[in-house]
């Protein structure tokens, strides 16, 4: 895989709410990454991009505000070019043929760092057409803490440059 493009929708869960974000990604394996917002509608259009070396966020509701972000490990693990470097890079990985679902692969990954929150990181594959169908981040007590459903998936688009363009940084 050189890069995709995903619509998937990625709930983050706490301990006393859950909050979902349906969206399209954008990534190549080089590191890039583009995240647009399309629910819920406050946030619609906003846009997360990441060009190998800057980090923006893009409020297109404000007149295309850009801002500077800093990075975030819970950002870049709802992207599956985080997880696949995570389970290359891993020592301790696990396939399993899963016996729940039919025509199903389960591939999980320890998440490097000592965070209690993200420790494990677990990526369900259809057989068939090896497209993801979830992604998966469990805390150290095994309960999900971020879970992303991809509705539909795309391998080696061949994403154009200007996808990742970072426009000027408005003051």
């Amino acid at each position: 895989m050189e890069d995709y493009k995903a619509t998937c929708v990625v709930t983050f869960i706490g301990n006393k709410s859950q909050n979902d974000y349906r969206m399209v990604q954008y990534a190549r394996m080089s590191g890039e990454y583009r995240m647009e917002i399309l629910e819920p509608e406050r946030l619609k259009d906003t846009v997360t991009l990441y060009d190998g070396n800057t980090i923006v966020q893009i409020d297109n509701r404000v007149g295309g505000k850009v801002y500077v972000a800093k990075p975030n490990v819970v950002r870049n693990l709802v992207l599956l070019n985080s997880f696949i470097e995570n389970y290359l890079q891993g020592e301790d990985v696990v396939v399993v043929a899963s016996s729940d679902l039919e025509n199903v692969t389960e591939l999980e990954a320890v998440i490097p760092g000592n965070n209690p929150h993200l420790v494990t990181h677990k990526l369900l594959i259809d057989n068939e057409t090896l497209n993801p169908i979830s992604m998966t981040v469990l805390n150290a007590e095994g309960k999900e803490s971020i879970v992303v459903q991809y509705e539909d998936f795309i391998y080696n688009v061949g994403l154009e440059d200007d996808l990742f363009k970072i426009p000027e940084v408005k003051q």
